[in-house]
């Protein structure tokens, strides 16, 4: 409708306009008149009223909302109640009906108009969200656990309970709010612990939270000193605009955290308040009276540092009051040139072992702003200044003990003590720099060395940025397209690559594209990966991510400082980046056109460091480190003694141009400063690095020692080189070859580093071995011109005692064939070392140098430095090579397919001619042998196992008689010898098949024995326990002849046989705990066998009612064949064959025994002793058991 149509029409132009605006109060969008769900009650009688006070219990919910409102919902409506005839609420105790009120809002919105007084006796429970803009008085009971909104006062004097719900106190700069916690009338020896005030979180603006609670005693503790109970907690306090906090003289509380903000008024304590956490956002944020005690965990300064900044900025303490910060101190931000001094003046407050925290790390952000020029670009959220922080004048003092007047203390009271400042971890980040200097004491006395600060940690923390790129799905069809542009140049039509694209979301790419990839040939595939990966790096250079960088330099200079471990860390700051908004809209004829959105996809994340951290040792200072990590950043120590006792790899840059390093070394500074005298002392013209274990450095280390910091790579080898390792000057180069656990003193990871430097290196080594000791692995060794080959003369290597008389003077400094620099002590193979070792391949590889090549020669590399003698060695070295083979699986596996092979003969040899049926025979033995050959070793084992026989007979009608057996026996062996006391438990299982015939006069006994061994070995070493699983086979035949003769009373039964046996085991694993260091295969035996024997059975009588038939057998036996079996040892790089015995060659065997005869039942017992060479003493004890079916 036009304007004239209005002028013409003013009376339709004003019902028009009344009808509108009608309808826009009372129609809703869709059209339909909008229903009112809300629901406003007053305090009073009658309709839409609430009472004015409650005693018994009552629920303000949905369903009681509804009476007043049928339309209420509790999601979007809402309840106020005014005041009418009453102005409050109150809930109470009835006296007469002896009830007790409680109510209960579980309203989402509820607006309270009018007072709440919660009286003695009653209870209010606040589940929803409660606007009050009348005081809340309550002296009986209040639980919230939804929101609180307190618009007035609120005075606390009985129990509350805001554990699980939030506080919001809010009032105005001209009409302040009091939240307030009065004190118990009566405090002190109370029958049981009163309500206590659970405040919960709560905010304060324009408000004031006072706690005048003092705590209570109960009488229960009235005969010994009461502690003063706290009734008030908080949880987490924040005071905004205009808020404050106060504790009252005498009043005791705790809180998890205290937040000042930088417009809040203050927290004044005058009584006992504890925190977890302080955030203070402005100075004088805290005040402690003078009968104040405040302690708080952690303390954070948390607004910009100033340039003279204090932890008295923060806290002002009257005389007389006390205030600690117990466990940690942080300050993040600085202001321009900030600096803040934590020198030992200014530290006051910090408990021992509390520890610190400087500077945060670097913020980063998307621009999301179409008008900054910048827009879409990765850029540093919020300032970053720089500041620096001072820790000085910390001088250790001796603290002479107090006099003792107790007898027998005299020594005591002449002993004191260095008063050490201490701190926990101290974490540093790139917008702060740390200074400690003049922290030492500058004369001991005879009271010995001590450092003058104590640190837990260092964490020299740098910022890493980590973008990820999204791209829309359509942009990256796009690069799609270009890629198959490159990849179809010069291509024929119908030979050109396509692919539709159209379809492809975000939920399907990759998944297309790795399919799609998966078509090309090689050479497409490198074509459009190539230009595909272009296109993303020319867009994602459009962040333009490298420009923010903060470098920070720490410094400990002329102070004595221990130091538990420093870490070079990084903290990743992660931004996605979503590219769209680097894109520029095209405008068309009809406007702008926008694609259909089909998502956006993540392609890799780009990783940058945004700064580095440098820690300068220097000017006299000694500093002990218990650990090391330098995986990034600088470490620079000059004139100074470094003593670092473990240090992971190192990929940072090292630099120790003057005094002492000490790397991985057991020695203390307070040993190293005693073994200084003062004629040595700084006069030491080289420098001094000391290594006590081997050093690795990886592919980005930069190391020089002697010097100035250097770079060997120059030109285009600078992609070719890893660790670049530098003797810029004279060094003299300390190791103990007793920790020797590497290949090379110092050994480049990864791609192969370079060694570069004139300076002279004087070697120092200790504890060597025989053989050649590595100085460098994995390094380009041609540049180093500081050693010089030949004999060495001056004394200064010397072997470990143990091998002094075999090593002598005889040491040189020696070139390998790679070009490797070495000291070789005595010479490079086993031979002439004096050690008798069955393993010689093994342990000759190590003696060429190669003593870390896996843990097999790491752990016989640690053999020669740990044995008491030469003879010693070679037996730990035999035994952890032989120990499936000391074990005694083979060899008894031997004994026991014997022994049960000859229980069978027994028994078809004894067994009355006339009986069949099932038998069984528990048996007992103790099988020993100490005296097999295993190189120039002996081994052996004792055995006692236990077990049972049993089977079943038959007699044939052609004359045969058969049985079938099967055995068990388990036992728990012992080693023998002269080799290291092994363990094993044995489990042997045997199946047997026999049968006998009469050729006339003669008994012909045939046996087939087939029997298992497994045997879990264990052999200590040390702390360390090797083990095996080892699994034994035989397979054995015997064939045996005997004949009968009477000689009077006795019968002579003369018998002779033959029986072969071959015996395998399973290949198995020699390991240490979970980690492997020998494969080994076992040659299979095969063991030929004569016996020749005489059994002689003395008359039979009767004794009850059984036939006792008493016998003595002698047998000899000879035993031929594969006696001395081998094993193939497979370390990491080498390979050795060992041959060592399974049995003897001549064994003789005596049974003494008795079987006798009832009926169908046949019982038998016997003993028998079995010797014979390489030491074997069996004995063995069997009963019989057979019954006659």
């Amino acid at each position: 409708m036009s304007n004239a149509t209005f002028s013409r029409k003013p009376l339709v132009a004003a019902v028009l306009t009344t009808l509108a605006v009608f309808s826009t109060g009372a129609m809703a969008a869709d059209g339909e008149q909008e229903v009112n769900k809300d629901v406003t009650l007053t305090v009073g009688t009658g309709a839409n009223t609430v009472p004015n006070t409650i005693k018994d219990e009552k629920t303000w919910d949905e369903d009681w909302a509804k009476t007043f409102n049928k339309d209420f919902t509790n999601a979007s409506g809402k309840v106020t109640i005014n005041d009418q005839n009453s102005d409050k609420i109150t809930i109470s105790k009835d006296e007469a009906n002896k009830t007790a009120g409680k109510l209960t809002n579980k309203l989402s919105s509820l607006t309270l108009n009018v007072g709440l007084d919660v009286a003695e006796g009653g209870t209010f429970v606040n589940n929803g969200t409660l606007e009050a803009n009348k005081a809340i008085t309550v002296t009986g009971s209040l639980v919230n656990t939804g929101t609180l909104k307190i618009k007035d006062n609120l005075t606390i004097n009985g129990g509350f309970d805001n554990a699980k719900g939030k506080i919001e106190a809010t009032g105005t700069a001209d009409a302040q709010k009091n939240v307030e916690i009065n004190a118990l009338s009566t405090n002190e020896n109370l029958e049981a612990a009163p309500a206590s005030v659970v405040m919960g979180d709560i905010t304060l603006t324009n408000a004031t939270l006072t706690n005048n609670d003092k705590g209570y005693t109960l009488k229960t503790e009235a005969d010994k000193k009461p502690e003063t109970r706290a009734r008030v907690s908080y949880g987490n306090v924040t005071l905004k605009t205009g808020g404050k906090f106060v504790n009252a003289e005498s009043a005791l509380d705790s809180g998890s955290s205290l937040t000042i903000a930088s417009d809040a008024v203050n927290a004044e304590i005058n009584g006992k308040s504890t925190w977890g956490t302080i955030n203070a956002q402005k100075n004088g944020a805290v005040t402690v009276g003078n009968h104040g005690t405040l302690s708080v965990d952690h303390l954070v300064y948390d607004h910009v540092a100033g340039t003279s900044a204090t932890i008295a900025d923060l806290v002002s303490v009257a005389e007389g009051g006390t205030f600690t910060v117990n466990k940690g101190f942080t300050v993040g931000s600085f202001a321009e040139n900030g600096k803040f001094d934590l020198s030992q003046g200014k530290n006051q407050y910090l408990a021992s072992g509390a520890s610190l925290t400087f500077g945060k790390a670097l913020a980063f952000k998307q621009v999301d702003d179409d008008k900054d020029p910048n827009n879409g670009q990765i850029d540093a959220d919020g300032d970053y200044h720089k500041g620096t922080v001072t820790l000085s004048g910390y001088a250790a003092e001796w603290k002479e003990p107090a006099q003792s007047t107790a007898e027998g203390d005299a020594d005591t009271d002449k002993k004191g003590s260095w008063d050490v400042t201490k701190f926990g971890s101290v974490t540093v980040y790139n917008n702060a720099q740390l200074t400690i200097s003049g922290s030492k004491v500058n004369a001991f006395a005879d009271h010995g060395y001590t450092p003058s600060l104590s640190l837990g940690s260092l964490t020299l923390n740098s910022t890493v940025l980590k973008v990820t790129p999204s791209f829309k799905v359509e942009k990256l069809t796009g690069f799609i397209e270009t890629a198959l542009d490159k990849v179809n140049a010069g291509v024929a039509d119908d030979k050109k690559v396509t692919v539709d694209t159209s379809k492809w979301t975000k939920d399907d790419y990759a998944k297309n594209l790795e399919k799609f990839l998966g078509t090309l040939t090689k050479d497409q595939k490198n074509k459009f990966t190539a230009s595909y990966d272009e296109s993303i790096k020319t867009e994602t250079d459009k962040l333009e991510i490298g420009d923010t960088t903060v470098n920070a330099v720490q410094t400990i200079t002329g102070s004595d400082v221990a130091i538990g471990s420093i870490t070079f860390a990084t903290t990743e700051t992660s931004v996605p980046a979503d590219m769209s908004k680097l894109d520029k809209t095209v405008a068309t004829a009809e406007g702008d056109e926008k694609p259909v959105d089909r998502g956006s996809v993540n392609v890799d994340a780009i990783t940058q460091a945004k700064g580095t951290q440098t820690l300068k040792i220097e000017v006299g200072s000694r500093v002990e480190v218990g650990s090391l990590s330098l995986g990034n950043g600088t470490l620079n120590i000059e004139n100074s003694d470094v003593i670092i006792h473990k240090t992971d790899t190192i990929n940072g840059t090292l630099t120790a141009k003057s005094g002492y390093l000490g790397l991985n070394v057991a020695t203390s500074m307070a040993d190293k400063v005693k073994a200084d005298t003062p004629s040595t002392t700084g006069t030491t013209p080289n420098f001094v690095l000391e290594v006590g274990a081997p050093v690795v450095f990886g592919e980005d280390a930069k190391v020089t020692f002697g010097g100035a910091a250097t770079s060997t790579t120059t030109g285009t080898d600078a992609n070719k080189i890893g660790a670049e390792l530098t003797f810029a000057g004279a060094t003299t180069l300390k190791f103990d070859a007793a920790n020797f656990n590497r290949n090379a003193l110092f050994t480049a990871e990864g791609t192969k580093g370079k060694i570069d430097g004139t300076g002279k290196i004087d070697l120092e080594g200790s504890n060597l071995t025989w053989g050649a000791y590595k100085l460098f692995e994995n390094f380009d060794q041609s540049e180093l011109t500081g050693l010089t080959e030949g004999k060495v003369t001056n004394g200064k290597l010397t072997a470990a005692d143990v091998w002094k008389n075999q090593v002598g003077d005889n040491f040189t400094i020696e070139k390998n064939s790679e070009g490797e620099w070495m000291i070789v002590a005595g010479g490079k193979t086993v031979e002439g070392s004096g050690l008798n070792v069955s393993a010689k391949n093994l342990v000759s590889k190590i003696f060429a140098g190669e003593r870390s090549t896996g843990p097999d020669t790491q752990l016989i590399n640690q053999i020669l430095s740990t044995g008491a003698s030469l003879q010693e060695i070679s037996s730990m070295i035999n035994s952890v090579t032989g120990l499936g083979a000391i074990s005694g699986v083979k060899a008894m596996t031997v004994d026991f397919q014997g022994y049960t092979a000859d229980m069978i003969e027994h028994h078809a040899a004894t067994m009355p001619k006339e009986m069949g049926g099932w038998w069984v025979q528990p048996m007992g033995a103790r099988l020993k042998t100490d005296d097999l050959s295993m190189g120039d070793s002996a081994y052996g084992y004792s055995l006692d196992t236990y077990g049972i026989m049993g089977g079943f007979d038959t007699h044939l009608k052609n004359g045969w008689t058969i049985g079938a057996a099967a055995s068990y026996q388990s036992g728990k062996a012992d080693g023998e010898g002269d080799v290291l006391p092994v363990s094993t438990d044995v489990k042997n299982v045997g199946l047997h098949l026999w049968g006998s015939r009469m050729y006339g006069e003669t008994n012909v006994i045939g046996t087939l024995s087939y029997v298992t061994t497994d045997g879990d070995v264990a052999m200590q070493l040390g702390n360390l326990e090797l083990a095996s699983e080892l699994k034994a086979k035989a397979l054995s035949a015997g064939i045996r002849a005997e004949r009968e003769f009477k000689t009077g009373a006795f019968t002579l039964t003369p018998h002779a046989g033959a029986r072969l046996s071959t015996v395998d085991m399973d290949n198995y694993e020699i390991a240490a705990g979970t980690t492997k260091l020998f494969d080994v295969s076992e040659d299979k035996a095969t063991i030929f066998e004569v016996p020749v024997g005489v059994t002689v059975q003395t008359p039979s009588f009767m004794f009850q009612t059984f036939e006792v038939k008493p016998y003595v057998d002698v047998t000899l036996r000879g035993r031929f064949g594969d006696t001395e079996s081998s094993y193939t040892l497979e370390g990491s790089s080498t390979t050795d064959t060992i041959d060592y015995d399974v049995s003897g060659s001549f064994v003789g065997d005596l049974k003494v025994g008795y079987m006798s005869t009832y009926k169908n039942l046949n019982l038998g017992m016997s003993y028998g002793l079995s010797a014979g060479d390489a030491g074997r003493q069996n004995h063995a004890i069997e009963a019989t058991m057979r019954v006659d079916f």
